[in-house]
């Protein structure tokens, strides 16, 4: 299963932490599969500064079975069986951690999101259950949550 977020982050704020971890996920979940329904995640990670709020709203969770798009190069794509959805952060919160502290907010953000997700949005032929479970292990494994 292909999974990663795609961030959206103030540029007073470091980023690496959150970029590291989005290419961890995607390297954790490369091999797995939990269903056919849904074969990519992509999570919009946002933290942004007090004045950038508004140009950043959290979008309602989407589905796509099937859509073919043109990228940035004019390379055409086809994304199938994805589900997209959006993960806020508080900046100050952020800002004011230090790295453990702002692994356990990108880590409960991340989580708490899924599972709200996913008690809103039942989709068949995926097993939920074990992708949760998986993606807390993964968390937990790495030092993000105890």
């Amino acid at each position: 299963m292909k999974f990663g977020l795609g961030i959206s982050m103030s540029r007073e704020v470091n980023s690496d932490l959150v970029v590291n971890t989005s290419n961890d996920l995607e390297d954790f979940f490369e091999a797995k599969n939990y269903g056919a329904k849904i074969k990519h995640i992509s999570i919009g990670f946002i933290c942004v500064s007090p004045d950038f709020e508004p140009f950043f709203k959290v979008k309602k969770p989407k589905y796509v079975k099937s859509k073919k798009s043109k990228g940035l190069d004019g390379l055409e794509y086809t994304l199938e069986n994805a589900l997209m959805y959006d993960c806020k952060i508080d900046f100050e919160l952020y800002q004011n951690s230090d790295d453990l502290g702002r692994k356990k907010l990108i880590a409960e953000g991340v989580l708490n999101t899924t599972k709200e997700v996913f008690e809103k949005k039942k989709i068949k032929d995926f097993n939920e259950v074990e992708f949760i479970n998986d993606l807390e292990s993964f968390f937990k494994e790495r030092g993000y949550l105890e």
